[in-house]
């Protein structure tokens, strides 16, 4: 409500804003001054002081506006929370038994794992990520089969992306006696002169005793023994520097997993003496002598007949 004092020459106003600021100003009337509301200031048109967000389309992430001391603007960037990790590698790798070959590294991808014990059924894998946000599959208890066995490790990413790590285990089979057999057995006979020639001996793989003789020049046997089957050791003995007589040359084939399994293949030479050798040669030699000495005889028992056989003739 206004109220007029007559005696002050003064007028007031009712201010019309909130704040109820009044001005004062002087009167036709002689230094009488009039109250009128100041304008109020005009509010900000962004909640955070100072600071104007504006948000970026391309990137999916806000850019917020500081003014610096300067006047000039300075960006921030933070992160949109719709934007998924693409990380998919692996942190590590663990074993119950056994270890990885080569040694583990986030960007080798294929591995073979090593010493492992020979009766091993099964074998525990762990793989830790390095996003805690992927996840891996493959990990736990697997069973071993016989042979080769390819373990896959899958790293899935959050965005989805998936990554693979192979762990290669080999299970040697179990190989009992009757396993270790020769495939094939060849054998050469090595003279004194280094030269090369082929005994046939009738080679069985089930039959695990031979016997055959050699001439007293033979010095070594050549021996080539086969095996189908991996996990079979095989070894010969004694078939080098032959001695006249009897000599014993033995194949053993043992098991890789068991050394105590084994299969021997005996074959006993019989080397002749030099001795023998030469009489036996001076007895061709003698043969061949006689041989000549006959021919040439008969040769001229046949010339003198037909000479009796002219002779008789001419006379009549």
């Amino acid at each position: 409500m206004g109220v007029l004092h007559g005696g002050s020459g003064t007028t007031t106003k009712p201010d019309t804003n909130q704040g109820g600021n009044t001005s004062n100003k002087p009167s036709n009337g002689g230094g009488s001054t009039t109250n009128k509301p100041s304008p109020s200031p005009k509010p900000n048109q962004n909640s955070n002081s100072g600071v104007n967000q504006k948000p970026n389309s391309q990137t999916g992430t806000i850019g917020v506006q500081n003014p610096s001391s300067q006047g000039v603007p300075t960006e921030t960037h933070i992160e949109d929370a719709n934007v998924k990790s693409s990380n998919n590698y692996l942190q590590s790798i663990e074993l119950s038994l056994g270890r990885l070959s080569p040694d583990f590294y986030r960007e080798t991808f294929e591995y073979e794992i090593v010493d492992l014990p020979e009766d091993i059924m099964e074998i525990e894998v762990n793989a830790l990520a390095e996003d805690d946000k992927a996840s891996v599959s493959g990990i736990g208890k697997i069973a071993l089969n016989k042979g080769e066995n390819n373990l896959e490790l899958a790293v899935t990413a959050q965005n989805g992306n998936v990554r693979q790590y192979i762990l290669k285990v080999n299970k040697k089979e179990e190989i009992k006696e009757s396993d270790l057999r020769l495939d094939t057995l060849e054998i050469s006979a090595v003279n004194d002169k280094g030269e090369f020639s082929n005994i046939d001996f009738g080679f069985d793989k089930e039959k695990f005793e031979y016997n055959i003789s050699v001439p007293g020049n033979i010095i070594d046997l050549d021996i080539n023994p086969t095996v189908q089957r991996e996990g079979i050791i095989v070894e010969t003995f004694g078939e080098k520097n032959l001695k006249e007589g009897e000599n014993l040359v033995e194949i053993i084939l043992t098991s890789q997993a068991d050394s105590s399994i084994q299969t021997r293949y005996n074959i006993r030479v019989n080397k002749e003496s030099i001795k023998e050798v030469n009489a036996s040669v001076s007895k061709k030699d003698e043969t061949w002598k006689i041989i000549v000495l006959i021919i040439l005889i008969t040769i001229l028992l046949a010339e003198l007949a037909l000479y009796l056989y002219l002779l008789k003739r001419k006379k009549r």
